[in-house]
């Protein structure tokens, strides 16, 4: 789940160039390790660029394992939110985002267990910065998170068309701010059977500015 910092042009390019060297990077090792993927997507972005960046990329990087529901990630300022049973956590990651001026950065790991019926979103800044609503204010993490606490119990497509429907309504005649990505999966039980079941219950809302 990516976002770049740039609006335009300048975007589209960064979106363009993040793309092409993280495809590079998955085809040309096996490396598996979120953190390690994202220092060498920042170290080919300069190496490519000649380190004259000036927009960069935010990102959230996830490595699960069906076999035992370990899901290891990393992310330069995008966070992650875990729902197990009725509770809702936000899992914050680096506070450093890809590109950009800065050429010293730090990606950790960070990992959780995940049980069956868990629940995992990622998202862009798009969704929780949109105005609207009766005050024309910021929906925010909070309000992302009162809407899955809401929806905790419905099954995942479900979910997609009321926290699409939600959007569309908070956002009413207010100008899209940018562009909207969150994506969902519920885990359930091991592989095979959990292979199956993740590819069954994962969903993406999306929406263009």
């Amino acid at each position: 789940c990516a976002d770049c910092t740039g609006h335009g042009v300048p975007g589209a390019f960064m979106s363009i160039i993040g793309n092409t060297l993280f495809n590079d990077i998955v085809k040309e090792s096996d490396e598996t390790d979120p953190a390690a993927m994202l220092h060498s997507l920042e170290n080919k972005m300069h190496e490519l660029l000649h380190n004259d960046i000036n927009d960069g990329m935010d990102l959230i990087l996830l490595s699960l394992d069906l076999t035992t529901g370990q899901l290891d990630f990393s992310g330069a300022m995008r966070p992650l939110i875990h729902v197990s049973d009725d509770n809702v956590n936000l899992l914050k990651t680096g506070r450093d985002t890809i590109g950009g001026i800065n050429t010293k950065k730090i990606f950790e790991n960070s990992s959780i267990k995940l049980r069956s019926g868990d629940k995992v979103y990622i998202y862009t800044d798009g969704f929780t910065d949109q105005f609207g609503g009766p005050k024309g204010r910021k929906m925010n993490t909070s309000g992302l998170i009162t809407i899955l606490k809401d929806f905790n119990g419905d099954p995942m497509n479900w979910q997609k068309e009321k926290i699409a429907r939600i959007f569309e309504e908070w956002k009413g005649k207010e100008p899209q701010t940018d562009d909207v990505l969150l994506i969902g999966f519920r885990f359930e039980n091991a592989y095979p059977a959990g292979k199956k079941a993740l590819e069954n219950s994962t969903h993406k809302t999306t929406a263009s500015a």
